[in-house]
């Protein structure tokens, strides 16, 4: 009687864990996403992985997602306005790019491009002092 009551219970524990959903992974995009920041075009490229973006500006810098008025691409997305964190450093700017480990980004801000590389845990990390 015990091992009959020790296999419904596996049974079900194992019923559960089959039934259960896996948890909803969103896939990296290959976008470009822009943003204006003191009315500068901030623009993050993907290269040969998706990547997902985030900003943080200091209290001195104005944002707008209007990119038009920075002379960024409407045809391009916009940076998510989630993804803008509004706490940083003074005059800073502050990217953090999520893509796959050792995949290059082009970042593009205020006429100059810089490409880097993500490191083994997939993030790209840059900080620049706006004027």
């Amino acid at each position: 009687m015990k091992r009959l009551a020790l296999l419904f219970a596996l049974g079900a524990i194992l019923l559960a864990t089959v039934l259960t959903p896996a948890p909803a992974r969103a896939a990296l995009s290959f976008e470009d996403p822009q943003l204006c920041v003191n009315g500068k075009l901030l623009r993050v490229d993907p290269t040969t992985a998706g990547i997902e973006v985030w900003v943080r500006v200091g209290p001195d810098l104005t944002v707008s997602f209007d990119i038009m008025s920075c002379g960024g691409d409407p045809e391009l997305p916009t940076l998510a306005a989630d993804h803008v964190r509004y706490d940083g450093k003074k005059n800073w700017l502050e990217v953090a790019v999520q893509t796959e480990p050792h995949a290059n980004v082009i970042l593009y801000f205020d006429g100059q491009t810089a490409t880097k590389k993500s490191g083994n845990d997939g993030w790209v990390y840059a900080k620049k002092k706006v004027k």
